[in-house]
């Protein structure tokens, strides 16, 4: 129990550099979690151009949504009306998560954080 909160906080703790070093960058849109909450931060979820955080990939900077919504066969026949998502296309490509793990170094979330924010 202890080596997994030991772990819990090492998550949380990369969570609040990405997210303090990136408040208030343009390039980047940020979650917004409840003031009173407790991250388990497995992953940061951020907003940013795909082409940006694809030079990260090696570093564990993912795309979380292989594809819209609507684009999944069960959730597509349930869709009523309006069948654009312009929403959730948006989603699909700009959402992307950034590592928390406990092998993340701190020169790899620097890097991160560079490219990101197009601070290079």
């Amino acid at each position: 129990i202890q080596q997994s909160a030991r772990a819990a906080e090492a998550r949380r703790c990369h969570e609040r550099q990405y997210l303090d070093a990136l408040e208030g960058c343009r390039e980047v849109s940020l979650p917004a979690p409840h003031p009173s909450s407790l991250s388990g931060a497995l992953r940061v979820p951020v907003l940013v151009d795909p082409g940006r955080a694809a030079q990260l990939h090696r570093l564990g900077v993912v795309r979380s949504y292989p594809r819209p919504l609507d684009a999944y066969p069960p959730i597509a026949a349930r869709i009523l009306g309006r069948r654009d998502m312009p929403g959730a296309r948006q989603l699909a490509a700009f959402t992307h998560t950034l590592p928390t793990h406990q092998h993340v170094r701190e020169q790899d979330l620097r890097h991160i954080v560079r490219v990101l924010a197009h601070r290079l």
